[in-house]
């Protein structure tokens, strides 16, 4: 991209970019993040107005050179993994806000009778961005539902994409964005950080955050826009696809040509997820879970209404030493409606884990521990739960000694092939009023292992700090010097808040130097000791 256009993307950039909003957005989006960086997520909460200063003055000296995203692989229910990603605060932030501002001529250009994913909210005061994934989906079920019981449409396509966020083409991504009119030199702006996340490869976008999501919803529209020039009824979800057609042999014949369709995106099918389904057999595995709950409201003599939460992810605290939120007030017949449901055990693999989630929503919003031996008892053997688990036992583990102690238990006694588990682990024991020496000394073993990922050793630096004794925060203080990741640098200067107040000043500002983030990390630490 020539030095001139350059310049103007960032001009304007700069002039469009609302910072209010963009924070109040990865505030809520951190929440669900796939990696647990207190540490990074401290500086939108603490150190917000000068992180928008920082990114303002590099993009004007015209230096400014995005750092690579922070990786870790997530486990999927078929023990495989996907790639899930966090940004630097400073690139965070540039991506946030240039999607914010392309964001609404990228809403206007999906079909919403056809994409029920990510629906941007038009007034955000809140910084969500999207409206309710409860809602969105409701949506989307209720429109495959019509579709099901509609007589002519007897036989489904489901496709699925094969890695979507990992194989998305970046260039068919800007030049459609373009085409949706949104601001040409915005876009530029974009595309060079997304080829700067992906070391200019021009494949894939971060997955799990909110700009990413946006841009998911937004890359499949030509599929859509093309189903609807055939007068072919389509739903999508992201990337899950379904089509409804009126024979076996039409069946086969979308699959081919949304096979093509695809394949000029620069995207494939996953040939083992993707399949025909006669229309009644779809119904009954699509209403199965619903078919479950509404027994149990019979059983228990009520008409659930569950609350709605907001999202469907994770959300955790910014602060892992954050009170624990006061109880939401749950019915008791919901309740007992919710542990029926919870207690089924005839059922699949894939049913289970359905249940799962749904349930363990309203037993972590009633505060209710009918589901923690059960947790506990599947953490280790349910990998891809490790978030969504570690979520819900959060609730307890501070005021419930024994929770704590089984805890420590798994993190001591079992060898993690997913970093994914060990460190929802770490952020599960963070939240602990106190720790036994053993959980210490194996934190410092994987801080001073060279092997280990920079996740895990960061989580374990602020571990130390928080939990440690003198001897012990000695040892997290003399790693600094021998650590190579300013990553895990970044998490030691964080966990420092928890030094003597002389030793801690000295650290703060003999390392705030070393690294451009390092005076936000600095800033924020001091604002939370400040409130303590």
């Amino acid at each position: 991209m020539p030095l001139r256009v350059v310049r103007q993307a960032i001009d304007q950039f700069l002039e469009r970019t609302d910072y209010e909003l963009a924070i109040k957005r990865i505030n809520n989006d951190v929440q669900s993040d796939f990696i647990y960086a207190p540490h990074l997520s401290i500086i939108f909460k603490k150190a917000a107005d000068e992180l928008g200063e920082f990114l303002s003055n590099k993009l004007q000296s015209e230096q400014y050179n995005p750092r690579l995203p922070i990786n870790l692989e997530v486990p999927k229910s078929n023990e495989f993994t996907r790639p899930g990603s966090i940004l630097y605060p400073c690139e965070r932030l540039a991506y946030q806000a240039a999607v914010d501002i392309i964001a609404p001529e990228a809403e206007r250009a999906l079909d919403r009778s056809r994409v029920f994913s990510y629906e941007l909210l038009e007034e955000d005061p809140n910084g969500y961005m999207f409206k309710p994934a409860d809602e969105c989906y409701g949506k989307f079920d209720e429109r495959k539902l019509s579709y099901l019981e509609n007589e002519e449409n007897s036989e489904v396509l489901y496709a699925d994409v094969s890695c979507y966020f990992e194989r998305l083409n970046q260039h068919e991504l800007v030049n459609s964005l373009s085409r949706a009119g949104c601001d040409e030199l915005i876009v530029k702006f974009l595309d060079r950080l997304l080829s700067a996340f992906t070391q200019r490869d021009s494949r894939g976008i971060v997955q799990g955050i909110y700009p990413s999501d946006c841009l998911g919803s937004f890359y499949l529209s030509p599929i859509d826009t093309q189903f609807e020039v055939e007068e072919i009824p389509s739903i999508r979800y992201v990337d899950d696809i379904y089509v409804f057609l009126n024979s076996p042999r039409e069946a086969r014949f979308n699959r081919i040509q949304l096979s093509q369709r695809l394949r000029k995106l620069g995207l494939n099918l996953n040939e083992l997820k993707t399949k025909i389904f006669p229309a009644e057999e779809l119904i009954q595995e699509e209403t199965e879970i619903d078919r479950m709950m509404e027994s149990a409201k019979d059983e228990a003599n009520l008409e659930l209404n569950r609350e709605d939460f907001y999202s469907s992810t994770i959300s955790w605290d910014i602060l892992y030493d954050d009170v624990v939120p006061d109880e939401v007030e749950v019915s008791a017949p919901e309740l007992e409606a919710t542990k029926r449901l919870f207690n089924q055990t005839a059922v699949s693999t894939e049913l289970r884990d359905k249940i799962d989630r749904r349930c363990l929503r309203n037993f972590e919003a009633a505060q209710d521990e009918s589901a923690v031996d059960y947790v506990l008892n599947n953490f280790v053997s349910k990998p891809h739960m490790a978030q969504r688990y570690a979520r819900y036992l959060k609730r307890f583990i501070k005021r419930n000694s024994a929770i704590c102690e089984k805890v420590e238990q798994i993190f001591l006694e079992e060898d993690f092939i997913y970093d994914f588990q060990l460190h929802w682990l770490y952020a599960l024991l963070e939240c602990s009023s106190q720790l036994r020496n053993e959980t210490v000394v194996s934190a410092i073993r994987h801080l001073q292992d060279p092997k280990r990922s920079v996740v895990i050793r960061a989580v374990s630096a602020i571990l130390i700090g928080k939990f440690g004794s003198s001897s012990q925060r000695g040892l997290l203080k003399s790693h600094y010097e021998d650590e190579a990741s300013s990553y895990v640098r970044a998490a030691i200067i964080y966990a420092a808040k928890h030094f003597p107040q002389g030793e801690r000043n000295i650290c703060f500002t003999t390392w705030r130097g070393h690294d451009e983030i390092f005076p936000l990390v600095v800033e924020a630490a001091r604002r939370t000791i400040d409130e303590d």
